[in-house]
């Protein structure tokens, strides 16, 4: 799902939207201004030349499905520049004034050369743009080509990240390039939607009663994937248009790794389940690159992996990319199923292994 905000000068922006909030919501406007005027006074900052100066007039809000390091929504906000370089130094400036003044921690790290960038403000998006920009709380933030992205969680940067490295961008996607083509290069409002991806993203969003509905016609809303709806306007006119791609629905490919999950999850929607799962002692391997880091730098070396849904799988210490501390594996219903230790990426000592009401079945030395 992505969403793009296009507008020709960020302060007229700002001044508009103040405008129009001092007039039809006083009240707002007074809490609005006081917060405003306090950021400034106690950061000894000016919000139009230090923030909005180097902003280039065009917001993209994108929420995809799990990336590499995933279990949950990813939700990221990039914002172009009018000079990167310009963007980074008054950020910087801004960095350097929070913690001379207030005890408000900033960190940051990188990564593949990607500075990421990490605070505790809470609220500053949404003070000036609203609730829409409530997921971005209290961002990680990097600079990647001419825009600055930002996410509430480091895991979704750090996909964020990959995926650009490795060209897994929407200008890279066959099927925005069809949907573009069909559009206005320029908008006011843009967004753009694959429903088949976005489908399993809004059940822990909507009611279960709207979610079975769209769940039992998801074979008619797939044979529509690719949909776009457009906003341009000018001083004299508004022009909508609304792209609405048809493609008859295929089943997924049950012939590949990917196909499998797909059709497993499909049944456990339909309220199938799978039988007991083998009970062994994971086997050694390294912890890859991407994760290993985020283990490190930002889960206090603890490396989690999870099921579908967001539910914890198992978590293990790690030591120089290897498992190396407590190992726990646990069932879906959140009952410890493996409890053991592994010294550098080997078992060591004795592994527990549980039923899945949480009693211990039998346990075996390594």
């Amino acid at each position: 799902f992505y969403t793009n905000i296009g507008f020709e000068n960020p302060r007229e922006f700002i001044q508009k939207l103040e405008t129009a909030l001092s007039t039809n919501y006083p009240e707002a406007y007074k809490t609005y201004k006081s917060s405003y005027d306090k950021i400034e006074s106690l950061f000894d900052i000016s919000l139009n030349e230090d923030f909005f100066d180097w902003m280039a007039g065009e917001f993209a809000i994108v929420e995809l499905e799990a990336g590499a390091l995933g279990n949950e929504m990813e939700n990221i906000l990039a914002i172009r520049t009018k000079n990167i370089e310009m963007a980074k130094e008054k950020i910087a400036f801004i960095e350097n004034k929070i913690k001379k003044k207030t005890p408000i921690n900033i960190k940051t790290e990188e990564y593949k050369g990607y500075r990421i960038g990490y605070t505790q403000l809470k609220g500053f998006f949404s003070l000036f743009f609203g609730k829409i920009f409530d997921k971005f709380e209290k961002p990680y933030y990097t600079y990647i080509g001419d825009y600055v992205v930002f996410s509430n969680r480091p895991s979704s940067i750090l996909s964020f990240i990959e995926d650009y490295e490795k060209g897994n961008t929407l200008k890279n996607s066959k099927e925005f390039k069809n949907i573009s083509a069909q559009t206005e290069n320029v908008s006011t409002y843009f967004v753009y939607t694959d429903i088949c991806k976005l489908l399993p993203l809004l059940k822990p969003l909507l009611p279960s009663a709207t979610w079975q509905n769209l769940h039992e016609n998801r074979e008619t809303l797939c044979s529509f994937p690719h949909s776009a709806f457009q906003v341009v306007s000018n001083k004299k006119q508004i022009h909508m248009q609304f792209v609405l791609n048809y493609s008859p629905y295929c089943p997924p490919d049950t012939s590949s790794a990917d196909g499998v999950e797909n059709i497993k999850e499909l049944h456990e929607e339909d309220g199938e389940t799978s039988g007991e799962e083998d009970m062994k002692i994971p086997e050694d391997e390294n912890i890859d690159t991407l994760k290993y880091f985020y283990a490190e730098k930002f889960q206090g070396k603890l490396h989690r992996e999870f099921y579908p849904g967001n539910i914890l799988e198992s978590e293990c210490e790690i030591r120089n990319g290897r498992r190396h501390g407590t190992y726990r594996e646990y069932y879906k219903n959140g009952k410890i199923k493996v409890r053991g230790k592994y010294s550098k990426g080997k078992p060591k000592g004795k592994w527990k292994y549980y039923t899945r009401d949480g009693k211990l079945d039998h346990k075996i030395k390594s």
